[in-house]
């Protein structure tokens, strides 16, 4: 019973990281290759899918916050418009913050949530690059 509960949860993280857009199909292929359910010895799902988000959270494919997602079944709401959701940082009591990444540039940025308003969100603090002077 053990065994079929590790292949259900392996299974289910698949679809739902292959359903969340959060990474390319080239990508997925490339992380099903490297840890296959054949390469594991039957009943190791669990360790599977325990080296799966590793690699994933290791290499920037994914961050802690999206694979603790993924894991808890979801594989909507990892964007908002053209930024990706990293990690979710607080709320107080009308906002959520979060960051995020540009999906064209990768420049990550602090938005600022509120499902009463339009749009919902709004960038309140953007990473640019290191600025240097000549002093």
């Amino acid at each position: 019973m053990a065994n079929d509960f590790g292949k259900e949860q392996f299974d289910r993280f698949v679809e739902n990281l292959q359903r969340s857009g959060l990474v390319s199909v080239a990508a997925l292929e490339t992380l099903l290759t490297r840890f296959s359910r054949d390469a594991f010895p039957e009943g190791k799902y669990p360790t599977a899918i325990t080296a799966l988000v590793d690699h994933c959270i290791a290499t920037g494919i994914l961050t802690c916050w999206q694979c603790a997602k993924l894991r808890d079944g979801r594989w909507k709401g990892f964007f908002l418009e053209r930024h990706a959701i990293l990690d979710y940082l607080g709320h107080d009591d009308a906002h959520s913050y979060y960051l995020v990444a540009d999906t064209k540039t990768g420049t990550p940025a602090v938005v600022q949530t509120d499902p009463s308003q339009v749009p919902i969100y709004k960038i309140v603090h953007e990473f640019g690059p290191p600025e240097f002077t000549n002093s």
